[in-house]
């Protein structure tokens, strides 16, 4: 009987050493909706201006081109009537230059735009990242998780207003 005492009390002792070693080892978790977060600062409203002053050129360009194409094209249509089979055969060739350059020029101006807009808004987010990697530090978080890969987060442990605010007042 002595010993059935003793060994439940070894194993009460090791359950509540167990236990207290478990509450120790707890970690603060922290989430921040980072959607959220980019879409509330000032820089991200000014990516789609920053992009349309990086492209105003090749924009320009692109206006030109249809002005031609129109231009041409209503001439044709006016003058056809008049014209000869040789000088409807040029006008037709200038009008499929004129729209293939224009494709071509169009394709080359939306990969453009929007490998700039990716590097705005990669320069943001890593910005984001920063900032939010210093919050969670300065508050002792041990891990912060992107809010929109978790079912459920208490409100509490939402950083995303905060580091609104901490980068809004950084801008």
């Amino acid at each position: 009987m002595n010993t059935l005492l003793k060994s439940v009390a070894v194993v009460a002792l090791l359950s509540v050493s167990v236990f207290a070693n478990s509450a120790e080892a707890q970690q603060k978790i922290g989430v921040v909706n980072f959607q959220v977060v980019f879409q509330n600062l000032p820089e991200t409203q000014m990516i789609e201006s920053t992009v349309q002053e990086k492209m105003k050129a090749q924009n320009d360009e692109l206006r030109s081109l249809e002005e031609q194409m129109t231009k041409l094209g209503e001439e044709f249509q006016r003058d056809q009537a008049t014209l000869s089979n040789r000088e409807k055969l040029e006008i037709q060739r200038k009008m499929e230059v004129l729209e293939a350059t224009y494709k071509l020029k169009g394709q080359a101006f939306n990969e453009d735009a929007q490998r700039y807009m990716q590097q705005e808004r990669n320069q943001v987010l890593a910005k984001i990242a920063r900032e939010a990697e210093a919050l969670a530090k300065a508050q002792g978080f041990d891990v912060v998780l992107d809010a929109t890969t978790v079912i459920f987060a208490a409100e509490a442990i939402d950083l995303s207003q905060q580091l609104i605010t901490k980068l809004k007042a950084g801008n």
